[in-house]
C-alpha cells in the first residue's frame, strides 16, 4: 500500500538525492547529490501544492508539485536554493550546472503563455517515480491529486514542461495534447515540450 502525503522540509534531501539519481547520473555522486538538492529547490519555490508518495515501510515512491498561479514564488525554497548552491561551491562542485534548462523551461512556458493566455491554467511543475514504483498506477494516481487540487483553484486546463528524456508517452496515453515544441538552446540535441489539455478531461480518463 502506497500513502500520498504533502511535502515537508523533512522529505527534502531524500527527495534531492533521488532527482540526482534521476538527471544527473552522467556526474559523480557528489555533483548529483548537489544538482539534485539545487534543481528540487527551483521546482518548490514556484510550487503551490505537493504530494509525495511513501510505501508502508516509510520508502519514497515518487513526487508530485503543481500551481494555480504562474508569477508564485516561495520565498523559502528560492533562499534555500541560495544556501545550496553556496554550499555546493564550499564542497567544490557547481551545482547549477543544468541552469540552461530551467532558461529553456521559463522561456517556453512564457512564449506558451503569449500564444495561449493563462487565465484559468494551472502547471503540473513536477511529476517522477522511482523505477521500482513504475508500472503499479502511481503515476496516475499522483497526478489525480494534483490536478483535483487545481480543479479547487478554478483551473479548467493546465500544461506542463517535458523533454525526450521523460516518458512523454504516459501524456500521450492520457490523451494531453503537444501544444509546442522547441529545441534545447544547450547545443545538446534533445528538444523541450508543453503539453495542455483539460483538467476534467484527464480527470475522466483517470477514472
Amino acid at each position: 500500500m502506497v500513502a500520498i502525503e504533502s511535502f515537508c522540509d523533512s522529505d527534502f534531501w531524500e527527495v534531492a538525492e533521488f532527482l540526482g539519481r534521476l538527471w544527473h547520473d552522467e556526474h559523480s555522486s557528489e555533483q548529483a547529490h548537489w544538482c539534485g538538492a539545487d534543481e528540487l529547490c527551483w521546482h518548490l519555490a514556484c510550487s503551490q501544492a505537493s504530494f509525495v508518495a511513501r510505501s508502508d515501510a516509510g520508502v519514497f515512491q515518487g513526487i508530485a508539485l503543481v500551481r494555480s498561479d504562474f508569477s508564485f514564488k516561495d520565498e523559502h525554497w528560492i533562499a534555500k536554493g541560495n544556501e545550496i548552491k553556496a554550499a555546493a561551491l564550499a564542497d567544490g562542485y557547481d551545482s547549477t550546472i543544468d541552469n540552461i534548462y530551467a532558461n529553456d523551461e521559463d522561456a517556453i512556458l512564457a512564449e506558451a503563455a503569449q500564444q495561449e493566455g493563462i487565465e484559468h491554467t494551472g502547471e503540473l511543475v513536477l511529476l517522477a517515480l522511482e523505477d521500482s514504483a513504475r508500472g503499479q498506477g502511481l503515476g496516475a494516481r499522483l497526478l489525480n491529486c494534483a490536478l483535483l487540487w487545481l480543479q479547487q483553484q478554478g483551473c479548467s486546463t493546465f500544461r506542463l514542461v517535458t523533454d525526450d528524456a521523460c516518458d512523454i508517452s504516459f501524456y500521450d496515453h492520457l490523451g494531453i495534447g503537444q501544444l509546442m515544441k522547441r529545441q534545447s538552446s544547450s547545443g545538446e540535441d534533445f528538444d523541450i515540450y508543453v503539453y495542455q489539455t483539460s483538467v476534467a478531461d484527464v480527470l475522466k480518463r483517470l477514472g
